[in-house]
């Protein structure tokens, strides 16, 4: 269990944070961060609670397996659904366009 937690935290567990500093707009981003960082720790408290109830059912290379094809779905999601925002700016990626940069996020969440 320390060795699978070590390793989000290592790993994909931070990203939300860098993802949101480099989406979001000023006016925005502390209310986005705030939610990402209660599903992180919503989701950190649901793995800790099912890891040892998940144990006697999946044995270890079932657990293995679970984790490792989560992370591999997650690492998936951010490779193909977030964009590059390098050089950008203030400004964010549109949703609906892969293409489309320059728009405010703040325009398109009407804030």
């Amino acid at each position: 269990m320390l060795l699978y937690y070590a390793g989000f935290a290592l790993g994909p567990g931070p990203l939300f944070y860098v993802i949101c500093a480099e989406t979001f707009s000023d006016g925005i981003r502390d209310k986005a961060m705030s939610l990402s960082n209660f599903f992180l720790w919503t989701f950190n408290l649901t793995t800790v609670i099912a890891f040892p109830l998940l144990a006697p059912v999946l044995h270890e290379g079932g657990l293995f397996v679970a984790c490792g094809t989560i992370g591999a779905l997650c690492s998936t999601f951010v490779y193909t659904m977030v964009e590059e925002t390098k050089g950008v700016g203030e400004l964010a990626p549109s949703p609906t366009s892969r293409s489309n940069r320059g728009t405010p996020v703040s325009t398109k969440l009407n804030v």
